[in-house]
């Protein structure tokens, strides 16, 4: 038997006394925590991104809503919003919405049909309106699709 096998390997024999046994669980967790359970996942989730609404007369963040949407074209769109000052941002969602919050809409009743909402810089008034009054008159709607188009909704952060 050669003299190189008989031999501990360096890292057991001059590393492990350093750091002790627990370090290569510590590794392990570290990297493990660090590539899961962030915001990040749930832009990749089923290949949709998830963009936070603001409405520009609400201060207080009350009337803000989420929408995903797997549509690169509206991603890029919505990216190119948010590179401008919020002052600047023109574009406001547009689309149909359904009931429930979709999984992803915070504490709403109601959530954007991903794949169906797109934006844009006009719409009729008919569907115009703030979350909060489309939240208020939930239980009238009929089990169909409902246009909703905030005017006054911009694009207020990418939910990573």
């Amino acid at each position: 038997m050669s003299k190189w096998r008989d031999e501990k390997p360096f890292i057991e024999e001059a590393i492990m006394p350093l750091i002790g046994p627990w370090a290569i669980l510590i590794i392990v967790l570290v990297a493990f925590t660090s590539s899961c359970g962030s915001e990040k996942d749930l832009q990749d989730l089923d290949g949709e991104t998830g963009f936070r609404f603001g409405i520009w007369d609400d201060t207080t963040g009350v009337e803000d809503f989420v929408a995903v949407t797997a549509d690169k074209g509206i991603i890029s769109s919505a990216r190119a919003q948010l590179l401008l000052p919020a002052s600047q941002r023109s574009l406001h969602i547009h689309g149909v919405i359904g009931l429930g919050s979709g999984g992803h809409n915070l504490a709403w009743g109601w959530h954007f049909l991903p794949g169906q909402w797109s934006l844009t810089e006009e719409s009729t008034e008919i569907c115009d309106g703030r979350p909060s009054a489309i939240e208020a008159s939930i239980d009238d709607w009929p089990d169909t699709l409902t246009l909703f188009c905030p005017l006054s909704s911009y694009v207020k952060a990418e939910i990573r």
